[in-house]
This record gives structure tokens, C-alpha cells and sequence, in this order.
């Protein structure tokens, strides 16, 4: 009997797990300095060639307008942004406004590239006539991102893209659904039953 109950637990537990949804998480540099290095402000996140702008200040609001707010975020003297985070994310997006076509990388764990997104067109700012600035990118990888790359053609020409509003997801974890643990208490109330028939 003992043994019949681990298994249904076991079975169960394993079968009824579904990824937990989280909500998306969104930066929007609101409060950073204006023309400060973009570093290690964000919590569990690390940028590289990323410098904050801010549209009170230098951020070229006609041209390169933020998506949100105030602050956006300009690619540095590297040419290219790259971001670290500290725990496995699903997707990473940002609204970008650029002056050359954007090429958005991820990587897995070990830097293993797991997959690259363009721009749709070479520029976007508002007097390019193509698009229209904060141009919506999104990268996805169910293996898990922990490292992203903003770039443009050749990568090493610094102040060629404005991104807002980064949003990411967090990589789920499993738990049981409410459904699952129904049916577990509907089980263990019914072994409960029989043997209570068979003691009496």
C-alpha cells in the first residue's frame, strides 16, 4: 500500500508541474545620470558599452526619441552593449532607434551563441524616412539566456543606436498546477476511504 501511494505521489508530482509564469521584468533608466557608464545600477544585471542619455539633457529627443520617460541608453565607445545577467532569462526586448541596422545576439551558459535578431531596416531615427524610431526587438531561447550583445555593422562605431525599455523574463521554474493538486487530495482522501473499509 506504502508502495502504491509513492508512486502515485511521485507520478503526480512529476507529471503535474508547469512552468510558473513571472511577469516581464522592465528597465526604463529612469533616475540614472545623464551620460553616466551604465554599469552595475540595474540589479542582477552587468552592462558593458552602455551609456546613459538623457532627453533633458543630451539625448537628441528629435531624432532619437526614448520610449519611455526620459533616460535611454546609447552604445558607447566599443560600438557594442553587452548584458550579463546574474540568472537565466527566456527572452530579452528593448525599443531601439538607430543609425545603422541592429543585430541582437544571445548566448547560453559557456557564452554558446544560441541565436541572432536584425533590425528590419538600416536606420530608423526620425528623419530617415525608413520606419519609425523605438523599433521593437525580441530575442527568445528556452535553454536560457545569460548574456546578450547590441550591435551594429561594424561593431566598433560608437553612438549608432539608442535602446529603451529593456524587458526580460526570468526562466520559470516548475511547480505544481492547482489542478494536479486536486486530483493529489482527491487521491489521498480515496486511500484514505479504502482503508478505513478494509480495517473495519
Amino acid at each position: 500500500m506504502r508502495a502504491t501511494f509513492a508512486t502515485l505521489l511521485t507520478t503526480v508530482l512529476l507529471l503535474g508541474t508547469a512552468p510558473a509564469s513571472s511577469a516581464p521584468i522592465v528597465v526604463d533608466f529612469e533616475g540614472l545620470a545623464d551620460q553616466s557608464a551604465l554599469t552595475t545600477q540595474v540589479p542582477g544585471l552587468t552592462f558593458a558599452g552602455a551609456v546613459v542619455l538623457d532627453s533633458r539633457a543630451s539625448l537628441n529627443v528629435f531624432e532619437a526619441p526614448p520610449a519611455s520617460g526620459f533616460a535611454a541608453v546609447i552604445n558607447g565607445s566599443d560600438g557594442a552593449v553587452s548584458i550579463d545577467f546574474a540568472t537565466l532569462v527566456n527572452s530579452v526586448s528593448a525599443r531601439f532607434t538607430y543609425f545603422e541596422r541592429v543585430t541582437v545576439t544571445a548566448f547560453g551558459p559557456g557564452s554558446s551563441p544560441l541565436g541572432t535578431v536584425s533590425s528590419l531596416f538600416d536606420r530608423n531615427f526620425t528623419s530617415s524616412g525608413t520606419g519609425s524610431p523605438n523599433e521593437l526587438i525580441t530575442i527568445s531561447a528556452t535553454s536560457g539566456i545569460s548574456r546578450v550583445t547590441f550591435a551594429t555593422a561594424p561593431s566598433t562605431v560608437a553612438e549608432t543606436f539608442v535602446f529603451d525599455d529593456l524587458t526580460y523574463d526570468s526562466n520559470p521554474t516548475r511547480v505544481p498546477e492547482p489542478g494536479t493538486l486536486a486530483l493529489l487530495g482527491i487521491g489521498l482522501a480515496g486511500l484514505a476511504v479504502a482503508r478505513r473499509r478494509r480495517a473495519g
